[in-house]
């Protein structure tokens, strides 16, 4: 699908087309259990929350050589009026590959957005590590810095401020 007959591949391409793919046949869902889903169980069920996701397609890429880490924070959801304010967010994962000349660039699975927009990085790390590397520091910052515009959700839409 995303290769051509000799296993090669035009990497930007093989990036958006991926990212995209994943976000058309894998329904993203809130799932507030603990911990990352192996990748073969979001397979399995078709579903799975943007850490779910992010380190579905990080396993996918490193089968192919591909360096790719797991990244957490925030991804701003913007107001839908015209007036500038903020309308919240919520705490995100998403997947970052390193691309020779670029470097780390971000890739949203459960978006489907290619590129950090609205996405706002706090750590990074390997995901078979376990939790992701912003778990308890994130939580923290939200409740000790009084922006209510940003929820305590888990990777879903935003709880509202």
């Amino acid at each position: 699908m995303f290769f051509r007959k000799d296993g090669s591949a035009d990497t930007h391409e093989l990036l958006v087309d991926m990212t995209r793919t994943i976000r058309r046949t894998v329904k993203h869902v809130s799932r507030h259990e603990k911990g990352i889903q192996a990748p073969v169980r979001t397979l399995n069920l078709g579903s799975g929350s943007c850490r779910d996701l992010a380190v579905l397609m990080i396993a996918a890429l490193r089968l192919r050589g591909i360096a790719a880490r797991f990244v957490s924070g925030y991804v701003h959801l913007a107001d839908d009026d015209d007036d500038d304010d903020v309308a919240g967010g919520n705490t995100h994962a998403w997947a970052q590959v390193y691309v020779p000349g670029p470097g780390w660039v971000d890739f949203d699975p459960s978006g489907g957005v290619v590129g950090n927009q609205n996405l706002i990085r706090v750590g990074g790390a390997s995901p078979a590590r376990g939790d992701p590397p912003a778990r308890h520091m994130v939580r923290d910052r939200v409740e000790s810095s009084g922006h209510e515009s940003f929820s305590k959700g888990h990777c879903g839409r935003a709880t509202g401020a």
